[in-house]
């Protein structure tokens, strides 16, 4: 199994192949089926089939910046400051960031995925608070269609080499449990923790209200409310 596929990632991408072999043996193209001794993979409990809830204070998070090299300390202080998703992040292009002084509004244009296909959503994030300088100096001399985060070599991001340079660090500043989407996770938090209007809060990450009281709130206390200051 790849080394960032989950059980249930794996189970639903052999869906489809197991189904053309069973059909294959029904039509007599096939005359054994061994895959039907072959279980699927035990998945998670549903109510852990969710992203990693590991909160990492603010002063973890600015340590991982300092000990990243250039390249990769780029693209984790964009899902720093926009609370993305790793692959909205790693996806961006330079014409995805709008700094034009005409536009009444600068911001970065995120766009959500399914798998490795655009979802056909976007979102537009302000470039306020400090973030606009930071975004300026990326996209500065660069044509609109490069990747706005490359490699040390120069390459886009994949989801493999992102985690794997990302965990190289990690474990290396010994922050077990810091994932690419405990940047996101840390966001959110945060914001809530600044009391920002959840609906603010959702519009913002790319969520529904729903999943931002499912998974950030318990009762009327949100998990923020039980973290120590940062």
């Amino acid at each position: 199994m790849h080394e960032y596929m989950t059980a249930e990632s794996v189970n639903r991408n052999l869906s489809g192949f197991r189904a053309a072999l069973n059909y294959a043996l029904k039509k007599g193209w096939l005359t054994k089926a061994p895959w039907k001794n072959v279980k699927l993979l035990e998945e998670a409990e549903p109510e852990e089939k969710t992203r990693s809830k590991a909160y990492f204070p603010k002063a973890d998070r600015e340590a991982f910046l300092c000990a990243a090299g250039d390249k990769l300390e780029a693209l984790c202080r964009c899902m720093y400051l926009l609370g993305c998703r790793p692959s909205e992040a790693r996806r961006l292009t330079v014409g995805d960031v709008h700094t034009d002084d005409r536009l009444e509004t600068k911001y970065v244009r995120l766009k959500t995925f399914k798998g490795n296909r655009s979802s056909g959503t976007s979102r537009k994030f302000p470039l306020t608070n400090g973030r606009l300088e930071f975004f300026k100096a990326l996209i500065k001399d660069r044509a609109a269609d490069e990747s706005l985060f490359l490699t040390e070599t120069g390459l886009p991001y994949s989801m493999a080499n992102l985690a794997k340079s990302h965990n190289k660090i990690r474990d290396a500043l010994e922050l077990d449990g810091f994932e690419t989407y405990c940047w996101r996770h840390a966001w959110i938090t945060d914001m809530i923790q600044a009391d920002v209007q959840l609906l603010t809060v959702a519009k913002l990450a790319g969520t529904s209200l729903q999943h931002i009281q499912d998974n950030y709130t318990v009762g009327d206390k949100t998990l923020a409310d039980q973290l120590p200051e940062v």
